[in-house]
């Protein structure tokens, strides 16, 4: 079983990294994620929260920006305009 003094150690060379922003957050998260899953088996009462926020991942979250695509409103997904319909609209059938 590994000692708090090995989690503390790992925790603060991720923090380093996360600071100094000399690799992408994105590779520090997974690395941090592998290693807390790691330890998770090694040792029950591992505390996730706690070592992500020593990481350098406040509330052990990691927020990643998504690529945002424009849409034209005005347009179908096959580049057809809205103002033609493009299906018969539903026939409601009435049963006596």
């Amino acid at each position: 079983m590994l000692t708090r003094k090995t989690y503390e150690a790992q925790a603060a060379i991720i923090a380093k990294h996360v600071e100094a922003g000399k690799v992408e957050r994105d590779h520090l998260y997974e690395m941090a994620t592998d290693l807390a899953n790691y330890y998770a088996k090694d040792n029950p009462r591992f505390d996730r929260l706690r070592f992500f926020e020593a990481c350098g991942f406040p509330g052990g979250f990691h927020l990643r920006a998504v690529p945002v695509e424009y849409v034209d409103a005005s347009r179908y997904a096959d580049g057809s305009p809205r103002d033609e319909p493009k299906a018969e609209p539903m026939q409601w059938k009435h049963y006596d």
